[in-house]
């Protein structure tokens, strides 16, 4: 029923429009005329050109889709082709006019100069005015009203880089409505753009300014706009804007917009990844496709936050078979549907459950599997839980990398990696005690083992979205105030 409530809706404003632009066009010739001849008025001569010269009008409206545009999100394609055909009409009712007095029809005003050349361009720009006039007036009547609907809960945004991205963001947020921020004011480093304006909007200062600027202008929101920049400078950026407790958004690059294979060219919040200057480490696939291609690889914890990417960066390298052993299945399945669903079936995933801590139950997966490569990721890694037990810690950390690292050189495995992390340096605390324990054992196995197992322990940061990052918790306190 709304549905059909819409159609009808929509039709009959076409039909205004219709009937509108009619009037419209002869209004504007027969105000030119009345203006031209000093308020005398050939109402004969008028009705006659009236039905071709307004034909020809709408035609022309019709074939450049004045009537199949949706005003409220018209721009300036939409106003040129409103221009240009509101133009070939002008020139169109000089030939009609031509012709008509070839004919016969009105001949004597045209020899006394009824229709003159400023008649003529008078009449076109007045019918070109009241054409889009109206058009343009409902699209600001609209967006006033919009605006004062939402009058004391409009967001306020400022703009951050007053360039291409900047202007498209200003755009955007125009055709909404401003429903999602309305841009006061923008911010940009280019002396030459400051005291300006983009898209009506005021550029006030430089990034440095935007402290001052977002207490000034009362500023809700900050879009960083500024894909362009290096990474030096968008992070010195974000730590400017990150002082102003505004929310914090930014833009994609321009490619980025136009990639449709990822789900990227929105506008997105800003993360701590972003916080972050120095360059995304490249794997070198050479070397890693010469240990890893056609090889049996063994993933302990693979379930997990850091063993699960682990798993998905492996893939891209063309094992014969990914084994993803952990304790916890439900994360398992969930990485072996994901690794399966975007690599189609290969390479091949096994799932096997297990403890690190079991060492017949490593030795049945190994008899199963014979893995050429294992990446030892499982371990309690969360700092203050390990404080309360110590003992688990100890059990899974340090016997479980023990007994794992036993295991592969009584199968002959090539490599084996151990992740281990930036806390077994001078460890404060348990967890970084074991950690460092294990290491030491890993440093045992490659001295002992020198020449069949290559072991090789690599030590991990605090590892942004892991389950055992800081981060997250950091993220939720700054949320909560």
């Amino acid at each position: 029923m709304k549905k059909n409530i819409d159609i009808k809706s929509a039709q009959f404003k076409s039909i205004l429009l219709f009937v509108y632009d009619i009037i419209a066009v002869n209004a504007a010739y027969i105000l030119t005329m009345l203006i031209e001849n000093d308020g005398k008025m050939h109402w004969d001569v008028m009705l006659e050109r009236a039905i071709p010269v307004t034909a020809i009008f709408v035609l022309l409206l019709f074939a450049f889709g004045i009537y199949s545009s949706i005003w409220k999100y018209a721009g300036i394609k939409e106003v040129a082709n409103a221009f240009t055909a509101v133009f070939i009409g002008g020139l169109s009712s000089v030939a009609v006019d031509i012709i008509m007095s070839y004919l016969g029809f009105s001949s004597s005003e045209l020899k006394n100069g009824c229709f003159s050349a400023p008649f003529y361009i008078v009449g076109t720009m007045l019918a070109f005015a009241f054409i889009i006039g109206l058009r343009v007036f409902y699209r600001l009547a609209r967006r006033n009203m919009r605006s004062m609907k939402l009058h004391g809960q409009i967001n306020r945004v400022m703009i951050v880089g007053a360039g291409d991205m900047g202007m498209i963001m200003i755009s955007e947020l125009a055709a909404n409505n401003f429903s999602k921020g309305k841009p006061i004011v923008a911010v940009d480093d280019s002396p030459y753009k400051s005291g300006k304006k983009i898209h009506g909007v005021p550029v006030k200062g430089t990034c440095e300014d935007i402290p001052y600027l977002a207490e000034k202008y009362k500023i809700d929101t900050i879009i960083l706009c500024i894909p362009s920049a290096s990474a030096q400078r968008q992070t010195e950026i974000l730590r400017i804007a990150v002082r102003t407790g505004c929310k914090l958004k930014t833009s994609p690059s321009l490619l980025e917009m136009y990639d449709t294979t990822e789900s990227t060219g929105r506008l997105r919040d800003v993360n701590i990844e972003d916080l972050l200057s120095r360059p995304e480490v490249k794997l070198n696939p050479d070397v890693c496709n010469k240990y890893i291609k056609d090889k049996v690889v063994l993933v302990t914890g693979g379930g997990g936050s850091i063993g699960s990417e682990l798993c998905r960066q492996i893939a891209k390298y063309h094992p014969d078979t990914i084994v993803i052993f952990d304790i916890y299945e439900n994360g398992a399945y969930l990485l072996k549907n994901q690794i399966d669903s975007y690599f189609n079936g290969s390479p091949k995933v096994a799932i096997r459950i297990g403890s690190v801590r079991d060492e017949s139950r490593l030795k049945e997966v190994f008899d199963e599997f014979h893995p050429s490569v294992v990446f030892h990721a499982a371990a309690h890694k969360h700092v203050p839980l390990m404080e309360d037990s110590p003992l688990e810690a100890v059990k899974n950390n340090v016997f479980g990398t023990y007994n794992l690292a036993k295991t592969a050189v009584d199968y002959s495995v090539e490599r084996f990696v151990s992740i281990s992390t930036d806390k077994a340096v001078n460890p404060a605390n348990v967890m970084g005690a074991t950690k460092r324990v294990t290491e030491m054992i890993i440093q045992y196995f490659q001295r002992k083992c020198s020449g069949s197992t290559l072991f090789a322990a690599v030590r991990f940061g605090n590892v942004l979205g892991s389950n055992g990052s800081v981060i997250p918790i950091f993220t939720e306190q700054i949320k909560n105030g």
